[in-house]
């Protein structure tokens, strides 16, 4: 006989065409009736349970084209019913099981990738050390220990086009060991304004981390109407890196950032993706680059751009490449828009942003594809901004991007010593969000008390002197006082308050740490005797991960 499926069933699991009901084990049609029924009613708990033995009836069968449809589906029907419930382990094993299914008949997965990323908490302890090593690749202009740092200034209404020290240090007292420097392709080098810069670099000895923004895919095109240029592109590169090498500035350029997701991607006639020009272009200005040692490459990609421009379409090729670079801005809203459609979670698991936002998990994108690609580079985050006012939506935002920056300028590093550049895009556009620190005390006050920690470079040229080890799966080497810091993810809790941590030595409560990186300093009398640390993740009140952790006392 035939026996047709419940439209719902009917379309989601086999498409529109009957199937003999021989095809399928008896035992599957009452689940499969019963997850009819309490999809209809929204009934997500006995959904769940008519879906699970569906599942479990089905698993076992034959291959069949029958079968991939249904554990398909059901697989997919199982891991967001149960995300819709919190159940995140369970809702990840089922997004995992699917994405085989759904890739062998063609389907778009990168939902269930991204929830594969989004849906893992984790929980990582480290110790302020003086004898840990970062991963170290011989780049050129790569420092052995800790990061270089830098911002942009020149929008600043303190410091302005001058750029002078004194006014920067009355605002930034930590000196950084990097300036970030925009150059526009056509631009001429030697612009008094940017000529400031250099002029700062110079005498208090700063890398210069040069943006050179690209309007176009290859070089003809690379000038936009505001530079035209008067000479060949080739020469004007060539000028402009001999002026820079011959300045006895170290400098690292950033070639058309951003191509995966800008002009500097594309074709300037068509507006088609254009990646050949753009790698042909790359490969051009590092070779010219290649022929001085003050002179680094930096090929620097959207930290995920679109769907369509993944990573390895632009990637020019190791031998052209010095340093691998990202930018990268949290967004507390998608599209800086408040999203209420059935998409939300689909829009912000991909982009990372909204309830997802957190620049630990922004990064795994480029980490992902360097480890793919067995890329051994180190990493600079070519920009950053954690935006405190949503100019779309006149909302504002600054405890959100208070956080966001803490995590970015801790645990971001500590479990990520192979990123050793960052810069701060201290700006604020009529256009976009602002990022700026400006013009928010709060967020400038916690820029300034992060970069001061010891890990940030301020005289470039040396090494830093202190790092952050992972001791989550060794121990606690105790000699004398130690610090602790943790990174702490779970899924959907991005926000403000969400995440606590509590340390234990042995049963005695240490303290509960309310903010990132939950920092404790714990003496030597504490630690005598003990033999365990625990350290709890609190996510809104619950406990949600432990990790044990051996003392080995000396």
């Amino acid at each position: 006989m035939l026996k047709k499926f419940s439209i719902i069933g009917l379309t989601l699991i086999l498409g529109t065409t009957p199937i003999l009901a021989s095809v399928f084990p008896h035992a599957i049609w009452k689940p499969l009736d019963e997850y009819t029924a309490s999809k209809s009613e929204n009934n997500v708990i006995n959904q769940i349970a008519a879906s699970e033995q569906v599942v479990s009836i089905m698993t076992p069968e034959p291959e069949s084209q029958e079968r991939i449809n249904i554990l398909l589906n059901h697989h997919l029907e199982l891991a967001n019913a149960y995300n819709s419930i919190g159940s995140y382990e369970k809702a990840y094993e089922n997004f995992k099981l699917y994405i085989p299914f759904g890739e062998s008949q063609g389907h778009d997965v990168s939902y269930a990738y991204a929830k594969l990323m989004t849906l893992q908490p984790s929980l990582e302890v480290f110790q302020l050390s003086t004898n840990s090593s970062a991963p170290y690749f011989g780049a050129k202009l790569e420092p052995t220990q800790g990061v270089i740092y830098g911002s942009y200034y020149d929008k600043d209404p303190y410091v302005g086009v001058a750029y002078n020290n004194e006014d920067i240090r009355s605002r930034y007292p930590a000196e950084e060991s990097m300036l970030l420097v925009y150059l526009e392709f056509g631009q001429d080098i030697k612009t008094p304004y940017i000529q400031n810069m250099l002029n700062l670099a110079k005498e208090e000895n700063k890398l210069v981390f040069l943006g050179w923004n690209t309007a176009g895919s290859t070089l003809d095109t690379a000038n936009s109407s505001d530079f035209p240029l008067h000479q060949t592109p080739q020469e004007y590169i060539a000028s402009t890196i001999e002026y820079l090498s011959s300045q006895g500035l170290d400098t690292l350029i950033r070639f058309g950032g951003e191509m995966n997701n800008g002009p500097s991607g594309r074709n300037v006639f068509t507006g088609e993706v254009d990646p050949a020009g753009f790698i042909e272009s790359f490969q051009y200005v590092s070779t010219i680059a290649k022929q001085y040692d003050n002179v680094g490459m930096v090929w620097s990609p959207d930290d995920i751009g679109g769907l369509d421009t993944p990573f390895e379409m632009f990637y020019p090729g190791d031998e052209y490449v010095d340093w691998i670079g990202v930018s990268m801005y949290p967004k507390k809203y998608f599209l800086d828009q408040i999203d209420t459609s059935d998409n939300k979670d689909i829009n912000e698991s991909i982009f990372i942003a909204g309830e997802h936002a957190n620049p630990i998990k922004k990064i795994e994108h480029i980490i992902t594809f360097m480890q793919e690609h067995n890329i051994q580079k180190p990493i600079a985050i070519s920009e950053t901004g954690d935006h405190h006012f949503v100019r779309n939506l006149n909302i504002e935002t600054t405890d959100w991007a208070k956080l966001q920056m803490q995590k970015t300028y801790t645990e971001m590093f500590y479990k990520y010593p192979q990123i050793k550049a960052i810069n701060y895009f201290n700006n604020s556009l009529h256009w976009e969000n602002s990022f700026a620190l400006h013009d928010n005390d709060i967020l400038l006050e916690t820029y300034n008390a992060l970069v001061s920690d010891e890990l940030f470079i301020k005289e470039y040229g040396q090494p830093a002197t202190i790092g952050y080890k992972n001791i989550t799966n060794g121990g606690i080497e105790i000699g004398s006082d130690i610090e602790l810091s943790v990174s702490a993810y779970y899924p959907y809790a991005n926000d403000v308050n969400e995440i606590s941590v509590k340390y234990w030595l042995d049963d005695m409560l240490l303290s509960e740490a309310t903010q990132s990186p939950y920092t404790i300093n714990v003496g030597q009398d504490a630690l005598a005797g003990k033999s365990e640390l625990k350290v709890e993740m609190i996510v809104n009140g619950e406990i949600k991960q432990t990790q044990a952790i051996n003392l080995m006392h000396n």
